[in-house]
């Protein structure tokens, strides 16, 4: 152990700046180590769609870790859309406000539905997806062209394709385009169709249409995702790094669903066996953790001082720290003493009483979590 010593003294000393290897210069051996780690949690609720980073990458502040499913909205039926809000805004303030996130005006927005009569009062047979031709019954000045979409119990129900017709009147329904008396199936009172509203929940992402455009049935329009966001926060359904450090432990995998955690308060019993508090689960919201984050800055050195040289460390003191088994290691790099422990390391084979000793590296670029170094010191 001593020649160890004496080599490895000889080293460091070797790999110092001139000026600096002095007579009374010291060794102790110590660890990469993070101090405080840092968890990296999930403002939005959903399930996990991309992790962009394994365990032991570095990552930077604002880098996306991973990514969670958003809501997304799609169009009923073919139309305008009229959209309200702006990414980033509550749904639920958004549908107070104006009553939808989107309303759409339906390129089709007649409908009827008629028993399936001939002209002589007989049943007759209707067809789901055949077209239809329609005339007012009253005056015959409107006319249009429909398609049976449902048929059921002797009825069936119409949308109107082409033609503008008034709600409420009376429209006549027939097979032939000539109106012809051999080809009337029904009549009844046609009715329009209101626009329709589309909401949502949590926080609006972003549109994927334009306002006052036709849209087709099943187009995108928005998207929306759940979760407690900070004011301000873009990028609602990303998980991002909150500061440059080392992916220590992933806690998800792709498909994972984040959800609510659920906190219960049972009710406390008495002496006599009487119930002083009504138990009860709530559900409390809070923020989902997925990753362990070794910040930079929080990454340490900590070696141990045998009680012999305690007392020529002194917090502030400059040290020199290298890898103990990378020879070509290059410079040491320069650290800091922060703190030094009043309390000796639990080391059983120790001669010597071991203190531990903080120190903080002025480039982590360099180090490793974990990485066994050797620390050089000149002593008062």
């Amino acid at each position: 152990m001593k020649k160890l010593f004496i080599l490895c003294l000889a080293l460091m000393l070797a790999m110092m700046p001139a000026g600096l290897a002095l007579a009374e210069s010291i060794l102790i051996y110590g660890t990469v180590v993070c101090t405080q780690p840092q968890p990296i949690v999930s403002s939005a609720y959903g399930v996990i769609e991309q992790i962009n980073c394994a365990v032991g990458d570095h990552v930077s502040a604002g880098d996306v870790i991973a990514t969670v499913s958003t809501h997304k909205v799609y169009a009923s039926t073919d139309g305008t859309v009229y959209l309200f809000g702006e990414p980033g805004e509550e749904v639920e303030d958004i549908v107070e406000e104006y009553g939808a996130v989107a309303y759409i005006d339906p390129a089709n927005r007649y409908t009827m539905t008629a028993t399936a009569k001939n002209a002589n009062n007989g049943t007759v047979r209707v067809i789901p997806g055949e077209t239809v031709y329609l005339r007012c019954y009253k005056d015959n000045t409107h006319k249009g062209i429909g398609m049976v979409v449902k048929v059921k119990d002797g009825k069936y129900t119409v949308k109107v394709t082409e033609g503008t017709f008034l709600k409420g009147e009376s429209v006549s329904v027939y097979r032939e385009q000539d109106y012809s008396y051999s080809s009337y199936i029904g009549r009844d009172t046609m009715q329009t169709i209101d626009m329709i509203a589309s909401t949502g929940n949590g926080v609006l992402v972003r549109f994927h249409v334009t306002n006052g455009t036709q849209v087709s049935k099943g187009e995108l329009l928005y998207e929306t995702v759940s979760g407690l966001f900070a004011p301000g926060r873009t990028n609602h359904e990303s998980v991002d790094a909150p500061a440059d450090g080392i992916i220590a432990a992933l806690h998800v995998a792709i498909g994972d669903e984040l959800a609510t955690e659920t906190a219960d308060a049972a009710g406390a019993a008495s002496s006599d066996g009487q119930t002083t508090q009504t138990a009860q689960s709530t559900a409390v919201a809070a923020p989902v953790q997925i990753a362990e984050l070794y910040p930079d800055d929080a990454l340490r050195v900590v070696a141990y001082a045998p009680e012999s040289v305690l007392y020529s460390i002194q917090v502030g003191d400059t040290v020199y720290v290298s890898c103990q088994y990378i020879e070509n290691m290059g410079e040491p790099g320069s650290g800091t003493v922060e703190k030094i422990s009043r309390i000796p390391s639990a080391e059983e084979n120790s001669i010597e009483a071991q203190y531990a000793v903080y120190i903080r590296l002025s480039d982590v670029g360099s180090f490793y979590y974990g990485m066994n170094v050797v620390v050089a010191t000149v002593a008062n």
